[in-house]
């Protein structure tokens, strides 16, 4: 039995696990909603950092300079900020 795997967005690695998590509801956009525009491109670098560094600061309690440190970190492994 072959194991299924959820995809992710490329842009912040968010789980990809029902339709309204990708942009425009579209399965063939491998971004999700949140690192998107209302037209479903890919947000700026500064706009993706921000939202991520203010989502780890909400849910995990840490501080800032932290998040935004942990948030660079973990966009440098996606596939949208290969090569930013």
């Amino acid at each position: 039995m072959q194991k299924q795997t959820c995809p992710s967005c490329n842009s912040c690695g968010m789980p990809l696990e029902k339709p309204s998590d990708h942009a425009l509801s579209d399965v063939t956009i491998h971004y999700c909603t949140y690192c998107t525009n209302e037209k479903g491109k890919l947000k700026p670098y500064h706009e993706v950092l921000a939202g991520m560094s203010g989502y780890l600061v909400q849910s995990q309690g840490i501080d800032q300079a932290a998040a935004e440190t942990i948030a660079k970190e973990m966009m440098a492994a996606m596939p949208a900020w290969k090569n930013y």
